[in-house]
């Protein structure tokens, strides 16, 4: 507080703030004493309006006109400048075809001002994968050029393809398109798709591919299909139209459609086999044979169609649907998709294990957890059992001091859905070893 006896006078310190617009107004009232402005005169200030270069200490001069007796004093006028305003809102970011996204800071704004301008924006992610498929909280930090910043949070629920599928945008096999919806809460693929009319040696059919590489196995659920579509599952060997096919649909009538092609361009054998509301699908690739089953239930599977389809090593395999009208627009719905890839395994005693069909009679293979272990010749001998998996650690042990049943049933529900290696060791003998696949 500044004082001026002459005429009596009296100032005193003001601290403002700016408003919205970066500005603030001051009157006599502000930077005088009370007991002063009491006393009667006129006063003005040397400077009344003030913005964002005014920042920090001012000093305005307080001049009081009293009966013509002019007196000043002087009072410290501190502006400042107040924090951003910021409010966020929830979005939706779609992946591009490689599952790859970048958020800004504009996308999520709904509104944000400062008195004096925001210089930085700053996103706790801003880039994002087909790792980070649904709803992810983002913080956006704004800060002005006062060192004030403010905060808010937003919800960006990233939409995509999970990383083992290929995003085919909107264009299938052939002249075929369509749209892929994946929701990461569910599991669940919603396809849509408008097909020309195909031919045996060439596909017009809307695919969403997954690369496999050597053995392995697709399984899907397929829980709606439009009339007159069919929805299924698919191993070839390129996206091109006449490539090399396993295929196998549904239409939730009485038949499979298989359609199997073993000539580049050449025309494809297609067929019908009776299976009743048939709703789970699932084709297995070893080596040049592949192998398709079906199932109502998804625990109880029965072979549908064998064939010798010489391939090269790595192959497309996915979610396929058409229809037999290109005028009539298909849409499915996938549920419970899953690809397997029968990678070699490492063997924990050193080295790769490249396994083939496997020598040990354990069954069901692939199983849901529960196997059953024909022992055979092993009767009234010890054995060891343990089981790996794909990146050699052991997960499960069992040793029987004497083998004296036939047959053994395990319980490896405890087990992850996955390819594992399963060794036996049996007294004086080399270890028998199969590839075991857990699927539920």
């Amino acid at each position: 507080m500044i004082q001026d006896y002459f005429g009596y006078c009296f100032c005193q310190e003001k601290t403002v703030t700016l408003n919205s617009s970066g500005q603030v107004t001051l009157t006599p009232a502000d930077v005088v004493m009370p007991d002063a402005l009491t006393g009667g005169g006129t006063f003005s200030l040397s400077e009344a309006a003030f913005d964002c270069s005014d920042l920090g200490a001012n000093i305005v001069t307080v001049t009081r006109d009293f009966g013509g007796n002019i007196t000043t004093c002087d009072a410290t006028v501190i502006v400042l400048d107040g924090p951003p305003l910021l409010t966020c809102q929830d979005i939706n970011l779609p992946l591009n075809i490689l599952g790859e996204a970048t958020l800004t800071p504009a996308q999520i704004i709904l509104s944000a001002t400062d008195d004096c301008g925001i210089t930085n924006y700053n996103l706790s992610q801003s880039q994002f994968t087909c790792a980070d498929l649904g709803a992810q909280n983002v913080m956006l930090t704004v800060t002005d050029g006062n060192s004030h910043s403010t905060s808010c949070n937003a919800v960006v629920t990233v939409t995509g393809l999970p990383c083992e599928f290929n995003d085919p945008g909107t264009t299938g096999v052939g002249t075929s398109t369509g749209s892929v919806a994946y929701n990461p809460s569910t599991g669940v693929f919603s396809v849509n798709s408008v097909n020309n009319a195909g031919s045996p040696t060439t596909d017009n059919v809307y695919f969403i591919p997954s690369e496999l590489c050597g053995d392995g196995e697709i399984t899907a659920e397929i829980t709606s299909v439009s009339a007159s579509g069919f929805a299924g599952i698919m191993m070839r060997e390129t996206l091109l139209p006449g490539a090399k096919k396993f295929a196998v649909y549904t239409n939730f009538g009485a038949n499979v459609r298989r359609e199997i092609r073993v000539n580049t361009n050449g025309p494809a054998n297609i067929g019908q086999i009776f299976r009743p509301n048939t709703h789970w699908m699932r084709i297995r690739r070893i080596g040049n044979t592949f192998t398709a089953f079906s199932s109502t239930n998804g625990t109880t599977w029965s072979m549908l169609i064998s064939a010798n389809i010489g391939m090269t090593s790595c192959i497309e395999v996915g979610l396929a649907t058409y229809s037999l009208n290109p005028a009539t627009p298909v849409s499915a719905m996938f549920d419970n998709v899953q690809i397997i890839d029968y990678v070699p395994l490492i063997d924990p005693l050193g080295g790769d294990q490249y396994l083939s069909a496997p020598e040990v009679d354990i069954f069901p293979n692939p199983t849901s957890g529960e196997v059953t272990l024909q022992w055979g010749a092993a009767l009234g001998q010890s054995a060891d059992l343990d089981i790996y998996d794909v990146s050699g650690r052991l997960v499960y042990h069992r040793r029987w001091d004497i083998v004296d049943q036939t047959q053994e049933s395990l319980d490896l529900s405890a087990l992850e859905n996955g390819l594992y290696q399963v060794r036996i060791a049996q007294s004086d003998a080399e270890p028998k070893v199969v590839r075991l696949v857990i699927t539920r």
